[in-house]
This record gives C-alpha cells, structure tokens and sequence, in this order.
C-alpha cells in the first residue's frame, strides 16, 4: 500500500509552462512525508495529482497499484487544506457527520462526530457555528472531518500556516498524537522546514519551479522532537543547504 510517483510531470498554460518535471519518490505506508519549497515550486499540484483533482502530463501516481481516481471513487483519501471550509449554516457536530453521510464506508466502522471531535479536544462546542470558533478550533473541526471517513491516505496543503505560532505548535502536537494512533499516511505540504522536521518521517524538497526533486531527507529522530537540540537543527540545516543549492543552480541557469 506504498504511496508510489513516478516521473510525475505537468505542464500550465499556452505556451506550456512546467510546474512539476519527473517527480519521483515513494512514501511508505503509514509513514509522515513532508513536502517541502518554495512558493511556486510546485507543491500544491504535486498534492491535487496524488488527490486525482489534477492529471499529470506525463507519469503515474499509484498507492497498492490503484490511481488517484479508483483512491478517491473508494473514499481512501482525506484532504485537508490551508482554509477549514466548513459549512457556516451546521453546526461543528454537523459538519463532521455530512462528512460520513456523503461518504458513506459500510465496509468499516468508523468514529462517531463525538468521538472525533473528542480526539481534537472539541467536545465542549460541538453544538456551535464555525462563526463562534477561532481559526485555530477551526482548523481542528476541519481536522475531525478529515478523520471522519477512515482514509489510509491524508493529503494536508499547509492547513495551519494561517494560525499563530503557538496554535500552529498545539495543532502539531494533537495531528501526530492522533496520527500515531491511526497510522495513515500523510503527504503534508508546508514552506516552513521547522514544521516538517518536527513532523515527518521523510522529507522531499523540490527546487524552485518547474518543481523536481532537490532531495530527500530521513528524519531518524525520536518523537516528540527538541526543535533547540542540535540534532534537530542539523536536519534543518541540512534541508536549508539542499534548497539553497537548488536555488543557486536555477540563478546560474
């Protein structure tokens, strides 16, 4: 059930302009990978290619042979992005449960919109609006619906790059808490490489655009992560080492 691109390419525009040129990597089952670049580095079409919102030009993105679209027909991915979309006119607890109604999975028992909210520390407003939330509880309920249908695959486009520093640190620390409950795998978008230390497993940097793959970090460190310990700011140094590599070459080009 390994997460497999392979010379993942796209292309915008007349004249063409590439966006992602002969993406390559494999994320592993339940494993956390982090993408990671610049803006207009292609990431956010890397992510809507693997969610089947988008067809590549060229290449193939399968998870246990299946493609994006047979992924998606079978409800087996989650998608969470930077705004929390949520319905203004339900209520939290409604929001979660038009999750499940419009997706229904009889092939599996999945938490109730209780049970979910209680996972993100949300008990105490579900009868409430989105309206009456702070971003950051927002983003949480946006997190619960995610969750709601059981997807072994997550796809989050930098969904907590809009909060403050300490809600976007709190938001992390419950996302990993529940992830390691879960296991599912995740491809998390972000330009904030402190983030995707602190989180992934795996981290792919793409050069400035058109995206290709600059390269790719294993993040061997203990969880949960000193982000002051030296080992961690190596990892860091080393990410900001690969990108500013990808970015003198593109000058020079």
């Amino acid at each position: 059930m390994s997460l497999q691109l392979r010379g993942v390419t796209k292309t915008f525009g007349d004249p063409p302009v590439p966006a992602l040129e002969g993406i390559d990597f494999t994320a592993e089952t339940g494993t956390f990978t982090a993408i990671v670049g610049a803006s207009g580095s292609g990431k956010s079409t890397l992510l809507r290619i693997v969610a089947g919102m988008t067809e590549p030009d060229a290449g193939e993105v399968t998870m246990g042979g299946r493609t994006p679209d047979e992924l998606r027909r079978g409800k087996e991915v989650g998608w969470m992005a930077q705004r929390p979309a949520l319905l203004p006119w339900r209520r939290v607890r409604d929001n979660i449960a038009l999750a499940q109604s419009i997706n229904p999975r009889p092939d599996r028992e999945l938490p109730s919109p209780d049970e979910l909210l209680e996972m993100v520390g949300l008990s105490h407003v579900a009868g409430s609006y989105p309206r009456e939330l702070s971003g950051g509880m927002q983003q949480r309920v946006a997190l619960a619906r995610t969750l709601a249908i059981g997807a072994p695959l997550w796809l989050m486009d930098e969904p907590f790059s809009a909060l403050d520093e300490l809600t976007r640190e709190a938001l992390a620390e419950d996302l990993l808490r529940i992830w390691q409950q879960v296991r599912s795998t995740v491809l998390w978008v972000t330009h904030h490489i402190p983030e995707a230390v602190s989180l992934a497993d795996h981290i792919v940097l793409l050069t400035p655009g058109p995206g290709r793959v600059a390269g790719t970090i294993d993040v061997d460190l203990a969880r949960p992560r000193d982000p002051t310990s030296p080992a961690f700011q190596a990892v860091v140094r080393q990410a900001r080492m690969i990108l500013r590599g990808a970015q003198a070459k593109r000058v020079v080009a």
